[in-house]
């Protein structure tokens, strides 16, 4: 049986469960999460462990946070992306400008990406926890993208177009492979997901 975890109330309890958030993050980029354990994580945040334990039952616990604001550091700019579209725009230059910023993104957050995506090909709890994420940032695209009016916007165009600029940006960012020329790919990832829209 698991014990009650604290749930903060108080400004200083949010602020101290959010630094303990942020050490796991950091240390978990740097140094893999199987490679980091609660003692250094506690370090990092300037607490104890025992206040560690009193936010999370272990480092999964962290590292499933760790996972939401990934997502969220990933995926809120490009939903400030959207909302600063005062009207509809062209579908080509709004995948344009999609694919440029979730290209930015991942190179600024390529070693906890990394670390995540291996920790959730070995662990089914995280991959459950990494798979609910991002189903409702689908749902979040496919709402906000009926909102601005755009065509076919479905569950199934728009679940298809988030893989097709995931490995758009893995290619670029992470594989580069030298047989590929990234302009070309980038201009056929455009194409098919205008595709979806039209």
């Amino acid at each position: 049986m698991q014990k009650e975890i604290r749930q903060p109330v108080q400004q200083r309890s949010i602020e101290t469960k959010r630094k303990i958030i942020k050490a796991g993050y950091t240390l978990f980029s740097k140094n893999g999460f199987f490679k980091t354990n609660t003692a250094q994580i506690a370090k990092e945040a300037q607490v104890s462990t025992g206040i560690v334990y009193g936010y999370f039952n272990d480092k999964k616990d962290i590292l499933k946070e760790v996972i939401n604001e990934y997502i969220t550091q990933v995926y809120d700019p490009v939903f400030a992306l959207l909302d600063n579209i005062g009207k509809k725009e062209d579908v080509e230059k709004l995948i344009k400008d999609v694919l440029i910023l979730a290209e930015k993104l991942h190179k600024n957050s390529s070693d906890i990406h990394r670390e995540l995506e291996s920790v959730a090909q070995s662990d089914e709890e995280i991959n459950k926890t990494f798979v609910s994420l991002q189903d409702q940032v689908t749902l979040r695209f496919v709402e906000k993208l009926k909102a601005l009016n755009y065509k076919n916007i479905t569950n199934e165009n728009i679940h298809l177009a988030m893989n097709l600029i995931e490995s758009y940006v893995h290619e670029a960012v992470y594989d580069k492979h030298l047989y590929i020329n990234y302009d070309k790919l980038k201009q056929n990832v455009i194409f098919l997901i205008k595709s979806l829209f039209i």
